[in-house]
């Protein structure tokens, strides 16, 4: 049978452990524990929890056809073999870099394409709001060839100086479009113009229209994009692509796993709240409204909001979807960035642990708020970074030329180590029946003096492989960013090429990060 490409999207986190079919198919790259998506949960079956007789045999959990058990009391002992115990995940703080110099590259958005760093922003001394510069770096720290980029809104002049435009790189895209602009403005030049397209939308595209949008003609907003082939010489679209109000940073990409471009939006219409909204289409040109997507649960104070939602991608690693919204706190107008991971983009949870990065003590550079940016990327030393914008003053401080100077810096993590899976004192956990190339199995760990963790490879019914049981595993301590895992001396994982396997990890004080094969 031949799914469709959401549908095949669904099926990749929808599987049974129980079902052959269901097996999870990995990719290259670093598996990071930031959700529990590789963790097997334990249910009664083939593998797993059970009940046992007297004698240690396994009682099936539907008995009525059985004759030894259909008609009797049945005195059985719950045996909780592969559930996990002891662990939970947890987000680890980001370490901030020095700041960039005020007033030049690299802006809030860096895209690592090709080798080469590039990055989008604006100078000062610009009168003009969509005034762009670009600029380029081999590093991520040293940046130049500079150069303004022009932008012809011939086609949608409306769209000129327009704030906030963000940029990403389209894979699919002809090389005349292969950069891609997104940018909110105001939707026509005149009242009756503004009047006379919302009427259009209303009645020709009636759910890609912002809902307040009619309240306020004056104030019409809506989504605008153009092309370029070099990310400096652009041309603008006709738009609106979409009636909204998105007057933040507004995060498209092109998903290869469900072949769609997919937006990452501010929604405003949350009871009051700001909040994170998604919308897809295969035509670039034409966007649905956005669906809610994050929204301030009542977990948190009732004046926080959802500012921004920063989403990008693990580098190297495109199943690992991430955003790192700013919650921003109206009770003292402060902000702080969190972590939310999905396999998908489609279904979001935050990383446990709270803040990653906060703004710094009262003076500093950054100790008003601060605000993530995009792209999460690799740096030299073993180090991945997420660019942010700090400001010296609250984000609703009294506004001119000098409360509002921002700079930017790096918000650092170890390589991996945006979260851990952590067993304080003992934990266990068994993983979903996996299917992956290659051979031998490495881990992203740290341990305290005292810790350790082994590691167990096993069948689909849980069985451990010969040689690869707990009893022949080494156990493996320190801190490695990529510490082969190995059974009596020998790293092979004794598997046949093609068979799901399961892995069991034992941990003693230990924080693991992220696993990969070879």
């Amino acid at each position: 049978m031949k799914l469709g490409v959401r549908a095949r999207a669904y099926g990749r986190r929808a599987g049974h452990p129980w079902l052959p079919s269901s097996n999870l198919r990995l990719s290259d790259g670093p598996h990071l524990f930031l959700d529990w998506r590789f963790v097997l949960p334990g249910e009664i079956g083939l593998i797993g929890p059970h009940w046992a007789a007297s004698d240690g045999r396994a009682i099936p959990l539907r008995v009525s056809d059985a004759p030894e058990w259909k008609s009797r009391e049945i005195d059985a002992t719950y045996v909780p073999d592969d559930v996990p115990q002891g662990i939970r995940i947890a987000a680890q703080p980001a370490e901030k870099s020095s700041p960039f110099p005020e007033g030049g590259p690299p802006g809030a958005r860096i895209i690592h394409d090709e080798g080469i760093f590039r990055t989008w922003y604006k100078l000062p001394e610009d009168s003009a709001e969509g005034v762009l510069h670009y600029a380029e770096s081999s590093d991520g720290y040293e940046w130049g060839g500079g150069a303004e980029c022009k932008v012809d809104w011939s086609a949608c002049p409306e769209a000129a100086g327009s704030e906030s435009p963000e940029v990403f790189v389209d894979p699919t895209a002809p090389e005349s479009e292969r950069f891609k602009m997104f940018v909110r403005s105001g939707v026509g030049a005149t009242s009756e113009e503004r009047v006379r397209i919302l009427r259009k939308f209303q009645r020709t595209r009636p759910d890609d229209v912002y809902p307040t949008a009619g309240d306020e003609p004056e104030h019409l907003s809506g989504m605008y994009g153009a092309v370029s082939g070099d990310g400096v010489r652009w041309k603008g679209i006709p738009g609106p692509l979409v009636i909204h109000y998105s007057d933040t940073a507004n995060v498209v990409h092109y998903d290869a796993q469900l072949e769609r471009y997919v937006w990452y939006a501010r929604c405003n219409w949350f009871y009051g709240r700001r909040s994170i909204g998604r919308a897809e289409t295969d035509d670039f040109r034409r966007w649905p409204g956005p669906e809610m997507l994050v929204w301030p649960s009542t977990g948190l104070h009732p004046s926080d909001d959802w500012y921004t939602n920063s989403k990008t991608t693990y580098p190297g690693a495109d199943s690992h979807h991430l955003m790192f919204p700013a919650l921003y706190h109206h009770a003292d107008d402060t902000t702080e960035v969190r972590i939310f991971s999905s396999p998908d983009g489609i279904v979001w949870s935050e990383v446990p642990g709270g803040a990653v990065l906060s703004p710094g003590p009262t003076g500093a550079w950054d100790g008003g708020c601060v605000f993530g940016g995009l792209d999460l990327i690799p740096l030299a030393g073993n180090r991945v970074a997420l660019p942010y914008t700090g400001y010296l003053y609250p984000h609703k401080y009294p506004r001119n030329s000098l409360t509002m100077r921002s700079r930017v810096a790096y918000a650092q993590w170890t390589e991996g180590r945006l979260g851990a899976l952590e067993a304080s004192d003992s934990g266990s956990f068994t993983t979903l029946p996996l299917v992956f190339d290659g051979r031998r199995l490495s881990l992203n760990v740290q341990t305290k003096h005292a810790g350790h963790v082994l590691v167990e490879v096993a069948d689909r019914e849980g069985r451990p492989l010969p040689g690869r049981s707990f009893d022949e595993a080494d156990p493996i301590a320190g801190d490695h960013l990529d510490r082969p895992v190995t059974w009596n001396g020998e790293p092979d994982l004794k598997k046949r090429p093609g068979q799901p396997v399961l892995l069991r990890f034992r941990l003693r004080a230990a924080k693991l990060f992220a696993f990969r094969f070879a």
